[in-house]
């Protein structure tokens, strides 16, 4: 590879999930599609204080990299702005709360509960069926980051296709992450064609 700049890219799918999970969405009476977006930080923990899990210590690559290791408290992480539903549900940030827990998951396992907000009688949680992986060492600080596809349950919304786009730099003390809402359909149909097609691939 020319250059110094090295960019490793992974992304892990279940079809079998996938059926499931399309599956399974169900809708509630009276109720919407959440909208908005939030952002979220946190430190790392376990080992050497990072979020980062590897299967060979000192790997810079996303083959090695297995999952996110949280700190085991509540909370283990702050709410740093929000709009839409999620404004309406907990409320202006800057102020402590609400509460945001973040779960240790396996980038193997699916689907995973990745984070849960419990505020006030209003709950979040978000649970992910695929996932990709990106490690890039281009610059001056080494970049991971894990962009989790997955269903965002809000207490009085329909449960909503959003995509959660996690990031952190060097040793992963320190991080964050961003929502954004996918269009439900266009979100669901590419599922649905990824999962037909890693299953078309293994019955030739």
């Amino acid at each position: 590879m020319n250059g110094s700049m090295t960019t490793f890219r992974k992304t892990v799918l279940s079809a079998a999930v996938v059926a499931a999970f399309l599956g399974g969405i169900s809708t509630q009476a009276n109720a919407a599609p959440s909208t908005g977006k939030f952002s979220i930080a946190g430190k790392g923990g376990g080992k050497e204080d990072t979020v980062l899990k590897f299967d060979t210590p000192g790997c810079a690559s996303t083959t090695c990299w297995t999952g996110l290791n949280f700190p085991d408290v509540n909370p283990n992480a702050f709410l740093v702005s929000s709009s839409g539903s999620f404004l309406s549900a907990f409320g202006p940030t800057g102020i402590g709360l609400p509460i945001v827990r973040m779960f240790g998951t396996n980038f193997s396992v699916y689907p995973d509960k990745l984070m849960e907000i419990d505020y006030l009688g209003n709950k979040l949680v978000y649970k992910w069926t695929s996932v990709t992986l990106t490690y890039d060492d281009s610059g001056p600080t080494k970049k991971w980051g894990a962009d989790f596809t997955g269903i965002m349950k809000l207490t009085d919304y329909d449960d909503t296709p959003y995509l959660v786009s996690f990031s952190t730099q060097d040793t992963g003390s320190s991080w964050s992450a961003q929502t954004v809402p996918l269009p439900g359909t266009v979100a669901l149909l590419g599922l649905g064609l990824a999962g037909l097609g890693l299953t078309r691939r293994k019955s030739v």
